[in-house]
């Protein structure tokens, strides 16, 4: 799980995510500055909607694990919900991280038999 996190605000304007993205191919949205309770997620592919701020084209309510969920169960929800990241909460719902798909096989390429290859 990575904590290093970049995250926009519903009211972020579209025109304002070009940087953000040129990093990223999706982020997490949270209510403001100062309350991280996860309120969607935006990808790269939102983009392409129609819109003038993030809550105009963004996916809510977003899927989202707890800190004390498995690798698998990550792996799961993503291959359920059709997903490149979940975020991950607190049981306030309040953002404390994500997961991505390069950390679900960082993970479980550790787990695995030195002579699978």
């Amino acid at each position: 799980m990575s904590k290093e996190l970049t995250y926009v605000y519903p009211d972020t304007k579209i025109e304002d995510l070009g940087q953000i993205f040129s990093k990223v191919t999706g982020v997490p949205v949270v209510k403001s500055e100062s309350d991280l309770t996860l309120v969607g997620v935006l990808s790269k592919k939102d983009l392409s909607k129609p819109g003038k701020v993030v809550s105009d084209i963004w996916s809510s309510p977003p899927v989202a694990a707890r800190g004390e969920n498995k690798v698998a169960d990550a792996a799961c929800l993503m291959l359920k919900h059709k997903v490149h990241r979940i975020p991950i909460v607190d049981t306030q719902a309040k953002l404390i991280g994500i997961v991505t798909r390069t950390d679900i096989f960082t993970a479980l390429g550790q787990e695995a038999s030195p002579g699978i290859v």
